[in-house]
Formats: structure tokens, C-alpha cells, sequence
């Protein structure tokens, strides 16, 4: 028995490798096996001893040194390329324990060494043992850094995830979510530069529990019909909503019926949309190619997935709509989904989506709505985190706090500024059950009694906060949508009119109600959407929009000015035309009377006069239009023209 020693909260473990112990300590092995598995991912003893003669350097174990018995081991071997084929990119049925001895490869000092981990287990009695996993984690990593200080190179890592932990284990250690075959079994591969990571020790564990919600808010074209077809379908949605969704539901719209006092509330209807799996991911998979998998078909690198519950929360007579997605104790960390909202990288699909290999087929989530429902993004999203307590690192706080992922893939520092830390200490709890701290993206929520209560009771607890802070998103968006309008009309070149400014103040006018602090029936309530609202920086939006429109108007009122003086110069044009008109007999006399001194027939004085006011008047247009084109191009060139100078990207 070899390897460091390891003091766990009463026990101490050690490190025992493959090589180390003989075929006689395989039911040991074996013992685990029947403690941890379904009895049809139970192998023989008589197949590993077989694949342990052809390679004994495929264990490492963890051994508890006061009771002399394994604890937990890793089962693992190089294998030849058609296994590894069959395994990672075109087998459905599931390889174990009917692999022989004769498809494992050599170690090769030659080539590169691609590795199935075939087996992940730590005995029931020690799973709550941090230490055990830490270092059959830690052995496991030096035993690769070893392999490879030999020589022998490696080039990739899967493992076939049977159960939860297996995939929490595998995920956590940089291995992505491949693809799914037979039963339900997923495949998991480490590569590349989540390989180099591995090797590193370069991994996050989160220290803290939390129930995530995503808003994002949305609006619609007034001749929207599709939105409708799921509207009508409230009712019957909402009854069929899993119970954990539907128990939330329920909260939300109890707060709205006892808790604010508008007519709004009637305007309001809340709709369950549906079950997905949402990918969660790495920065790296939306921030460019993968070096290291130069000449491979780029897919997503998915850290795993998280089931997500969407619903949608609509105000039809403002065409107004926010969507929740709520994802219960998620497993992952809880800035990289912030970080996944604010690229606008929401991947969800249905049971199903998939193609023949088991390749997960995704859709991000603003083009399903705009598809299925005809929603259009509005505004920018905001997440509300309900955590369990605080990181155990500081700095983790912060990222959640500024919707940044801590564990990058592409830079090694992390954020840190004066008044983000002290919006990390500042609580702007209102009541004692809690404690919240908010910037302009997020609200991180930590519920006191977060670990004791079930989840149903935390989605009770937290719908106060959640209502609020949907109607203050609906302020948001009110802007947001506004903002757009001038924008577009911006973009017409303030070629409006005052009844198209009139149209903008009359949809505002249908948001007013969502701005009245008082529709909140509790003074306590009224403060917590204060304090959102602040956070959000809603009054800051309000006055940018206020700003928009009075230069939209002033913009109207130029051009009004400019189409008077245009009227001015073509009544003027018409009025020289008509007293041309009125001395054409006199001027046609004229004519006469010269063409005759020289012999020329008089009858062509008439059209003489005609064509001298038609090309005389043609020219008079032409110059108009070159002059009103000139003044376009020059406005053009200066709307065009950079105010500040642009600010220099930071590189990720």
C-alpha cells in the first residue's frame, strides 16, 4: 500500500493502486459494486479479473486505514480505437462489463492514450465522507499526471453515467455531456482543454445550494394572433403543471390577489409554457472555437442539464409579457447561468430532441417564443439567485452579483471593484427571514432556513419577492419597448409625425399603472419594490426615455419646419409660374415681333414660350432635389459620426 495519507472528520484514508494489490483483493472491489449498483450494472468477478491480468494499472482506490477495507475506487483503462469509437461516437447499446480483455490497449509511449473509466463508486457508508471523494478525485488526477510523466500521453477520457451521482461526478471533474444511448445512459467526454484543466486540479465545486429564476422580458406585434392559442390554453396548462411549478404558480398569483391593490391585477394572466432541459454550459462554448479540437466538429461543451419550468406572465392591452424559468436546486453554478442569460446562450429542448446518435438537438430560447408564440426579446434579463448561504469564496459573491462566471474557461482573474463589494455586504432586507443584496442584474436572495425547508415551501416563501420583482421588470420593459419605437423612428430619420409621438405617449400611459408605489398594500412590500426598483435602475431608464422623446419631438419639430419652408419654396415656384402664365399673351407678342424682324413665321413664338417655362421650371426642380439630397447626406454624415471614442474590448 502506497501513496499520501489523508485525515478524514475521524478516519484516515489512503491511496491504493492497481498494481499494488493482486487479483485476490478484487472482491473487495466486487463488495462495492453490489452496494452501489442496479443489480444489471452488477459485472462478474470472473470479467474483471480477465481485464485486470490483460492491464492491472486500471484501479485506484481509496482504503480507510483504521477498518483495512476499500472505501471507493476508480475502474479505468486505455482502449483500442474501434471501442473508443463505438463508445463515445456511434454505439446506442451501453459497453460494461461485457468488454474483454482482448479490445483494452496497451499503454503507448507512441501514440496517444484514450481512457474508459468503466466504474465510479464509493461505498454507501462513506459518500458522506468529503475526504474519500476528494481523494479518490486527487488519486485518480495523479495517476493520470504519472501516466503521462511516462510518457504515455493521453488523449481523451468517457465514462457512461447510469445514475445521478455518476453524472454529478463526471461533470464536476470537466467531463462534458455527449450524448445519450440506450436507457437513458449518457455519455461523458474529457478532452482537449477541460483535460488539460483536469490535470491541473483546475476544477470548481460549488459550496452552496440555490433555486435559480430567469426573467426575461418580451412583447408582441398588435396583429399577433399565435400568442392567443396559448393563452386560451391557461387553464387547462396550469392544471397539468408538475406539482413544484404549479405550487409556485399558485403563490405568485395569491400574492398578486392579497398583496397589490390595482385594477391591473385583472389585466394580469399567468400561463405554465412547459417542461424543457436547459443546457448549462462554459463561457468557452459562445465564445469562440476550441483550439485544442482543430479538424473535430465543434458541439457545445455541456457541463450537464438542468430541468427547467417555464411559464409566462402577460399583460395582452400592453402586448407586454415576462417569461420565469425556474430551476430548483440547481446542481451547477449559479453566475454561469447568469453569465449563459446575459450572452443570450439559453439553450432548451424537450424529452426527445435528439437525432439517431443521441446528439441533443437545441433551441434557444427567444427563437422558440418568437416561433411558437411570436415573442420578440425586450430588454435585457434579470435573475433572482435564492441561496442557501453565502460562497464559501468571497469572490464567488461578487460574480453572482455582476452576472459574470467564476470558473472561466478563458480568463484567470475575477472581478472586484469598490462599490460591487460593498453591495456584497450591504443587505436590503426588509423583513428577518432573509437577507438580499442587489446590483442592476441581479438579486441574490439567501433564505435563512433554506436547508430545512422542502422546496414547495421555499417557492411559498420567495413569491413575494418573485411578484415584485416582476412587475418591476414590467416597468422595465414599458421603457424598453418605448425606447425601441424612438429608435425605430430614429432610424426614419425623424420622418414622424406628431400623431406617431401621440400613439408613443398614449402605450406609456397604459404602463402608468405599473409605476404607482402605492398599488402595494404593505408598507413592507412597498420598500422591497423600492429597493428593486433602484436596483434596477428603472428611474435611471425613465429619465433616458423622457430625454428620447423630447429629441424625437424636437427632431419632429425641425422636420415640420423644413416641410414648411418646402411648401413655401413650391407655393412660391407656383405663384411665379401663374404670373408667368398671366403675362404669356404680352410675352408672346414680344416674340412675334422679333421673330418677324428676322423672317422667322411667327406661329412659333406660342411654343417657343411653352418650352422656355417648361425647361425653366424643370430646372428650377432639379436644383431643389440636389440641394434637399445634399442636406440628407451631410445630416447622414454627422449622425454617423462617433460621439466618443469607443471604448477598447477587454479580452476574455
Amino acid at each position: 500500500m502506497s501513496g499520501h495519507v489523508v485525515t478524514g472528520e475521524i478516519m484516515e484514508y489512503s491511496i491504493l493502486k492497481g498494481e499494488e494489490f493482486g487479483e485476490s483483493f478484487l472482491p473487495n472491489i466486487m463488495a462495492i459494486d453490489r452496494a452501489c449498483y442496479a443489480d444489471e450494472y452488477v459485472g462478474s468477478l470472473e470479467r474483471m479479473a480477465a481485464r485486470y491480468r490483460q492491464n492491472p494499472r486500471t484501479f485506484v482506490c481509496v482504503m480507510d486505514r483504521e477498518q483495512d477495507r476499500a472505501a471507493g475506487y476508480i475502474n479505468f483503462f486505455p482502449v483500442k480505437p474501434a471501442l473508443w469509437d463505438e463508445i463515445v461516437e456511434e454505439g446506442m447499446r451501453i459497453r460494461d462489463d461485457d468488454i474483454m480483455p482482448e479490445e483494452l490497449a496497451e499503454y503507448s509511449a507512441s501514440a496517444l492514450n484514450y481512457l474508459f473509466i468503466i466504474s465510479v463508486a464509493v461505498a454507501p457508508e462513506y459518500r458522506d465522507q468529503q475526504a474519500v471523494v476528494r481523494m479518490l478525485t486527487d488519486g485518480f488526477i495523479d495517476y493520470l499526471n504519472r501516466l503521462q510523466a511516462e510518457g504515455f500521453q493521453i488523449g481523451g477520457i468517457s465514462g457512461t453515467a447510469v445514475s445521478e451521482d455518476g453524472q454529478k461526478f463526471l461533470s464536476r471533474r470537466m467531463f462534458s455531456l455527449y450524448r445519450e444511448i440506450e436507457g437513458g445512459n449518457q455519455v461523458y467526454l474529457c478532452e482537449g482543454m477541460y483535460l488539460e484543466k483536469l490535470l491541473k486540479k483546475d476544477l470548481y465545486f460549488k459550496t452552496y445550494r440555490n433555486d435559480s429564476y430567469l426573467f426575461l422580458p418580451y412583447a408582441d406585434n398588435e396583429k399577433n394572433t399565435r400568442i392567443n392559442r396559448l393563452l386560451e390554453q391557461k387553464e387547462e396548462r396550469n392544471a397539468r403543471a408538475p406539482r413544484l411549478a404549479g405550487c409556485l404558480l399558485d403563490a405568485l398569483d395569491g400574492c398578486l390577489k392579497y398583496e397589490y391593490d390595482s385594477d391591473i391585477v385583472g389585466e394580469l394572466e399567468r400561463v405554465f409554457v412547459g417542461t424543457f432541459y436547459m443546457m448549462h454550459t462554459l463561457d468557452e462554448t459562445y465564445g469562440g472555437e476550441d483550439d485544442a479540437l482543430v479538424g473535430k466538429k465543434k458541439r457545445p461543451f455541456i457541463v450537464g442539464e438542468e430541468k427547467v419550468y417555464l411559464s409566462l406572465l402577460a399583460h395582452h392591452p400592453t402586448h407586454m409579457y415576462i417569461l420565469m424559468m425556474l430551476v430548483p436546486d440547481s446542481r451547477y453554478s449559479a453566475s454561469q447561468l447568469e453569465d449563459q442569460l446575459c450572452q443570450g446562450f439559453l439553450e432548451i429542448r424537450e424529452e426527445g430532441w435528439k437525432d439517431e446518435k443521441g446528439f441533443y438537438r437545441y433551441q434557444n430560447v427567444n427563437e422558440y417564443l418568437r416561433k411558437e408564440y411570436g415573442l420578440l426579446s425586450c430588454g435585457r434579463g434579470k435573475n433572482f439567485i435564492c441561496l442557501s448561504k453565502k460562497p464559501e469564496n468571497e469572490g464567488e459573491l461578487l460574480n453572482i452579483l455582476s452576472a459574470e462566471t467564476y470558473n472561466s474557461m478563458h480568463q484567470d482573474f475575477h472581478i472586484q471593484y469598490p462599490e460591487l463589494l460593498e453591495q456584497a455586504k450591504s443587505s436590503k432586507a426588509i423583513y428577518d427571514y432573509y437577507e438580499a443584496y442587489m446590483t442592476e442584474e441581479v438579486v441574490a436572495f439567501l433564505l435563512h432556513d433554506y436547508d430545512e425547508l422542502e422546496p414547495e415551501e421555499r417557492m411559498e416563501l420567495t413569491a413575494t419577492y418573485v411578484f415584485i420583482i416582476e412587475l418591476v421588470i414590467f416597468q422595465n420593459t414599458a421603457l424598453n419597448k418605448m425606447t425601441i419605437k424612438i429608435s425605430n423612428a430614429f432610424l426614419q430619420e425623424g420622418d414622424v409625425s406628431y400623431q406617431y409621438i401621440s400613439k408613443l405617449y398614449r402605450d406609456y400611459a397604459k404602463t402608468i399603472k405599473f409605476w404607482q408605489s402605492n398599488n402595494f398594500k404593505y408598507y413592507g412590500t412597498q420598500k422591497e419594490a423600492e429597493q428593486i426598483r433602484r436596483a434596477f435602475e428603472n428611474d435611471e431608464l425613465r429619465q433616458s426615455y423622457y430625454e428620447q422623446q423630447d429629441f424625437l419631438e424636437h427632431m419632429v419639430d425641425i422636420e415640420n419646419a423644413q416641410t414648411e419652408r418646402r411648401n413655401g419654396m413650391v407655393i412660391n415656384v407656383a405663384a411665379t409660374v401663374l404670373a408667368i402664365i398671366q403675362v404669356q399673351e404680352y410675352m408672346v407678342g414680344l416674340l412675334e415681333r422679333f421673330y418677324e424682324s428676322f423672317g422667322i413665321a411667327i406661329e412659333a413664338a406660342g411654343s417657343t414660350f411653352d418650352v422656355m417655362v417648361i425647361g425653366g421650371g424643370g430646372l428650377i426642380l432639379l436644383v431643389m432635389y440636389i440641394l434637399n439630397r445634399k442636406r440628407q447626406y451631410v445630416r447622414k454624415k454627422k449622425l454617423s459620426r462617433p460621439s466618443v471614442r469607443p471604448r477598447q474590448q477587454r479580452t476574455r
